[in-house]
């Protein structure tokens, strides 16, 4: 499952651009902020390692079709856009349509990914962000995920709205 996460990122890696969450880090750190993980490597890498072995492969499969329809075209780039115009609706439905059945991709393999990606891994990003939170009431806090943790009805932004949090979407 690694390589078909990291292939979107190929291209810019390449160029010598950083990964987004490596820049954002990097940048607080260097601004003299509190840095630190919504999920250990290890719980990350254990979730998506629920996937069996042909699933993986499926799953990397799809990630070398997409990038290979997108052509020179940036395949992350209509998600970029979509998220700096805060567009929540549209970042959704680019999110759930990045993985769909087909003839390769059962049902049954789709519901599992967005659970296990999606569902499960927000529940414990959201959990994370109470707790430092709690932890430290009278500090300003700044989290980042991939977008797709931030919409749809089982978001990290949702779980927070619940618990009675309000979420600010920042673009710069």
């Amino acid at each position: 499952w690694m390589p078909a996460i990291s292939l979107y990122s190929l291209k810019d890696q390449m160029a010598g651009r950083k990964a987004l969450d490596l820049a954002l880090w990097e940048r607080a750190s260097a601004a003299g902020k509190v840095t630190q993980g919504l999920e250990t490597p290890e719980g990350q890498i254990g979730q998506l390692n629920k996937l069996t072995e042909k699933e993986q492969v499926v799953l990397v499969q799809a990630s070398l079709d997409e990038i290979e329809s997108a052509g020179d075209e940036d395949p992350m780039e209509p998600l970029r856009q979509a998220y700096l115009e805060g567009n929540a609706a549209k970042v959704q439905k680019i999110v759930l349509e990045s993985i769909q059945p087909d003839e390769n991709i059962p049902q049954s393999f789709v519901d599992k990914f967005k659970r296990l990606l999606f569902t499960e891994r927000n529940t414990v990003m959201a959990t994370s962000i109470q707790k430092q939170l709690k932890s430290q009431p009278d500090k300003s806090h700044f989290f980042v995920a991939g977008a797709g943790h931030y919409v749809g009805p089982d978001s990290v932004a949702e779980i927070l709205k619940k618990a009675g949090y309000t979420i600010t979407r920042i673009t710069e």
